[in-house]
């Protein structure tokens, strides 16, 4: 049975790429500008309009426990990939 559970168990990701475009935009605005908003230096610094557009610029990223995210003194655009800086 716990097997079972587990095949049927789908990704946040799975779910949303189910949904047409519109709701799924909905949906990420929705949970994703509920974080932002907890936070005071986006909520304080931005208008709503462009933390919406800001949602649609992040991207998902995981990292394992001993991961090194960032070293002390790394520049900030280290944490790009390579197009990103290139595209903006």
């Amino acid at each position: 049975m716990q097997d079972h559970k587990k095949k049927e168990k789908m990704s946040n990701t799975e779910v949303l790429n189910m949904l047409n475009r519109n709701l799924r935009d909905e949906v990420l605005i929705e949970i994703v500008g509920a974080i932002m908003q907890r936070q005071k230096l986006i909520s304080q610094s931005f208008d709503v309009r462009l933390q919406s557009e800001i949602i649609f610029m992040l991207k998902q990223r995981n990292y394992n426990l001993d991961d090194h995210v960032f070293e002390e003194n790394d520049l900030d655009d280290k944490l790009l990939d390579d197009d990103e800086l290139v595209n903006g």
